[in-house]
């Protein structure tokens, strides 16, 4: 990926200044913020509700560095692109959706290892396969996903789109504050 500037509201994965932190990306006015609720930095004017944000400039590769981020993944976010995920990286949880369980008691899994194709899955404390990412996708495997929180839930709308709906002018719309 050239830069982060088409990914706005993507989830992504991170190390800010080796911490870790997940959360969304915001581009405003050409800027790139990572907000999550780890650092603080550069003040994004909406972070989709976490905490914080930290500009990245165009979110580049050299940019991502010169901001002191490292193992930037982007992480689905809908059901089709979970359901299609097989670029498994260290820290992934995995779920056994259905055909074959590696070991018994193994649903459930986390990735601990990656390199190049392959990836070493964990689960039960053992880690005793080696498997090819798309090897780990056929064998029913997928990408195991936390559901937004409610503040993620948040839907954005225009004073325009209120006013359509209600069918009044845009002048006599007042917002207030409950």
């Amino acid at each position: 990926m050239e830069n982060l500037l088409q990914c706005d509201g993507r989830r992504f994965r991170c190390k800010i200044n080796e911490t870790p932190a997940e959360g969304r990306i915001r581009v405003e006015d050409n800027n790139v913020y990572l907000c999550q609720n780890e650092m603080d930095g550069a003040e994004a004017d909406n972070k989709f509700g976490y905490k914080y944000s930290w500009s990245v400039s165009s979110g580049s590769k050299e940019s991502l560095a010169l901001n002191h981020i490292s193992d930037f993944i982007l992480t689905p976010s809908t059901p089709d692109e979970i359901e299609s995920y097989k670029d498994w990286q260290v820290g992934d949880k995995v779920c056994c959706k259905e055909g074959i369980v590696i070991s018994p008691f193994s649903l459930h899994g986390e990735i601990i290892f990656r390199s190049g194709e392959l990836v070493v899955p964990k689960f039960n404390d053992r880690a005793p396969y080696v498997f090819t990412c798309n090897e780990l996708y056929k064998r029913g495997y997928r990408l195991d996903v936390e559901p937004l929180s409610e503040e993620e839930k948040t839907v954005e709308i225009s004073m325009d789109e209120i006013a359509e709906k209600w069918g009044i002018s845009k002048d006599q719309l007042r917002i207030k504050k409950e």
